[in-house]
C-alpha cells in the first residue's frame, strides 16, 4: 500500500511483517541501529517502525534484551463507523445487522484482523488519536452516515488508511474518489414500481422520514410513474411523523387517496399495515403495501410485508472483502449492488416460505 512521506516508518513495517511472517515465534530481529544501517533512516523513523511493529503484535521487546517475533495473533484492525445510535432511535435494524454479519466474516475469514465498531457520534473525539486508541488499523468503514463520512474520511484516507463508504447510491457522485459498496436505489425503486403497477396499482404513495435519501427514492419514484404516464396521488409524498401525528380523519383520507403505499423502511411498512387495519382498510385487497431493508420479522407479522430486500449481510461481506483488496493489493473498489423484491401477503397475498 502506498503512504505519504511522512508515514516512511509504516511502508516499512509492511515490508518487515511480511518478512517476520514465516520466522519462528521469539527469534530474534535487527535493533534500531540495524534498522537505521539497512534503510537508510533516520533514529527516529527506525523507532517509529519498531513501534509501529509492537502496535500490531508482530514483535515484543524485552528491556535490556532486544526484540523478538511474537506469538501469531490478530495483529490488524478495521474500524466500522456506524448509525447505530440513530438506527436504534428509528427503529431500523440495518446498521445492527450489518455489524454482526462483519464481525462474524472478520472473525472466521481474516484471522489477523479484529473488527471494531465506533458510533459516529463518538468519533469527533477520536479522529486525532484513532492510530494510538485502534493498534494496527488498517482501514475504515463508513456505515450510510454520509456526513460523518464527509467531516472525517479524507482525514481518515490522508493518514494512509483504506476509507469504504457504505449506503445509498443518492451519494455517488460525490464518492468518486473513495472505495465504496452502494445499493442501487434507481433499480430497487424501479422493480418497486413494476411490481405494483403489474398489481393494477394506479395510485402509489411514498411514506418517507426526514432522511434525504428517502426523498430521492420519492423522487426517482415520482419520475418513474409520470414516464408510465400514471396518476400521480395527491399526497404523493407523507412524513412518516407527520403521519403518526395525524387525526384518524386524515389518515382515513390518505388512504383513500392511493390503492398502493412504498414505505421507505419496514418500521414504517409495519405501522402503515396497523393503521390501514384500524381504518377498515384491507391489506391488500384495498391497500397494497411494500417496505425496504426487509425487517427479519417482516414475514412474521399478522399480515407479513412485502419488502425491497436489500442484502445487508452479504453487503457487509463485500464490504470487508473490497477494504481488504484495496489494503492488501491497493485496488480500488467501486460497486452497485441492487436487492430483490421479497413478494409476501401485504402486496400479493402469498404467504412467506417458513423453514423449519
Amino acid at each position: 500500500m502506498k503512504y505519504p512521506k511522512s508515514k516512511k516508518f509504516m511502508e516499512i513495517a509492511d515490508n518487515l511483517e511480511k518478512e517476520y511472517a514465516d520466522l519462528p515465534v521469539n527469534t530474534q530481529i535487527p535493533s534500531v541501529k540495524e534498522f537505521i544501517e539497512r534503510f537508510q533512516i533516520s533514529q527516529s523513523t527506525a523507532k517509529r517502525t519498531l513501534l509501529e511493529l509492537q502496535k500490531r503484535g508482530v514483535v515484543y521487546s524485552r528491556v535490556g534484551c532486544g526484540s523478538f517475533v511474537a506469538p501469531k495473533s490478530r495483529r490488524y484492525t478495521i474500524l466500522i463507523i456506524s448509525d447505530l445510535h440513530d438506527s436504534m432511535q428509528r427503529e431500523d435494524m440495518v446498521s445492527l445487522r450489518f455489524l454482526a454479519s462483519a464481525l462474524i466474516e472478520c472473525n472466521n475469514k481474516y484471522f489477523d484482523y479484529t473488527i471494531l465498531a465506533l458510533d459516529s457520534s463518538d468519533l469527533k473525539d477520536k479522529i486525532d488519536t484513532l492510530d494510538v486508541l485502534y493498534p494496527g488499523l488498517k482501514g475504515v468503514i463508513f456505515v450510510r452516515n454520509f456526513n460523518a463520512f464527509k467531516k472525517y474520511g479524507l482525514d481518515i484516507k490522508h493518514r494512509g488508511l483504506s476509507v469504504l463508504f457504505y449506503g445509498s447510491s443518492f451519494y455517488e457522485k460525490r464518492l468518486s474518489k473513495f472505495n465504496y459498496v452502494l445499493y442501487d436505489e434507481e433499480k430497487m425503486v424501479e422493480k418497486v414500481a413494476d411490481k405494483l403497477i403489474d398489481l393494477g396499482c394506479e395510485r402509489i404513495g411514498v411514506m418517507s422520514d426526514y432522511y434525504c435519501i428517502y426523498e430521492n427514492r420519492y423522487r426517482i419514484m415520482k419520475q418513474l410513474l409520470k414516464e408510465r404516464k400514471l396518476y400521480v396521488a395527491k399526497r404523493f409524498l407523507l412524513r412518516f411523523s407527520s403521519f403518526k401525528d395525524s387525526s384518524m380523519y386524515n389518515i382515513r383520507k390518505y388512504f383513500n387517496e392511493v390503492d398502493a403505499i412504498y414505505c421507505v423502511n419496514d418500521a414504517v411498512g409495519q405501522y402503515v399495515i396497523k393503521m390501514a387495519e384500524n381504518c377498515g382498510f384491507k391489506v391488500p385487497d384495498d391497500i397494497k403495501i411494500i417496505g425496504t431493508n426487509n425487517d427479519p420479522f417482516s414475514k412474521f407479522l399478522p399480515i407479513p410485508l412485502s419488502s425491497m430486500s436489500i442484502d445487508i449481510e452479504k453487503d457487509a461481506v463485500t464490504c470487508i472483502d473490497s477494504i481488504m483488496e484495496h489494503i492488501n493489493n491497493d485496488i480500488n473498489a467501486q460497486k452497485l449492488v441492487v436487492g430483490k423484491l421479497a413478494n409476501r401477503t401485504s402486496s400479493t397475498g402469498i404467504l412467506p416460505e417458513i423453514v423449519v
